[in-house]
């Protein structure tokens, strides 16, 4: 027997349902209602790719940030230990400088090539500072008409000029300046 399509059973007795009306009433979503819910949940997961992504990016710009001040602190903290245990700064000039210390000597020097500060001490060299854009040493100074108004004892050390400029992809370039910074020694003879 063929089902007429309506149907003849309920739990009290027997009753005449429609079975279209059923659809109607239970009907699943159309079309064009799946084809939004799918755009607006795009939507939605994007944006939190994408927020997700962007603060990576900041986090990771103040990462390297702070490893660029680290950096300068230690090698500023280096040289600095250097200077005032020397016995005394032997040469000066324009683009380094030499101390004459108990264990020998040691030597900064600016390599523009490489944009570093050298440190020698022993016959061992490394990388004081990276990233230097600018590393002058004041060796003396003039008035207007050229007479030298300013010698140095060789206990004091001043740097003009110590700068710093890096760029790491698309971050924001970090710069750092110290200009006219005095250093004196702490053993002098």
């Amino acid at each position: 027997m063929k089902n007429p399509g309506y149907l003849l059973f309920h739990k009290e007795g027997s009753v005449l349902i429609n079975r279209q009306s059923l659809r109607s009433t239970n009907a699943g979503m159309s079309l064009v209602e799946v084809l939004i819910s799918v755009a607006v949940g795009g939507l939605v997961i994007a944006a939190g790719i994408s927020s997700t992504l962007f603060f990576a990016k900041i986090a990771s710009n103040h990462e390297y940030r702070a490893q660029f001040n680290q950096d300068v602190r230690m090698g500023l903290e280096t040289m600095t230990q250097d200077i005032r245990n020397a016995r005394s700064i032997s040469q000066r000039w324009t683009d380094g400088f030499s101390l004459d210390g108990g264990s020998g000597t040691t030597v900064y020097t600016f390599e523009p090539g490489s944009k570093s500060v050298i440190r020698t001490s022993n016959g061992n060299s490394q990388a004081i500072f990276n990233h230097v854009a600018d590393f002058s040493i004041l060796t003396s100074a003039a008035d207007a008409s050229g007479n030298p108004n300013l010698e140095f004892s060789t206990n004091t050390l001043v740097v003009k000029t110590l700068e710093f400029q890096a760029r790491r992809g698309t971050a924001p370039e970090a710069k750092l300046g110290l200009r006219n910074f005095t250093f004196t020694q702490r053993n002098t003879p």
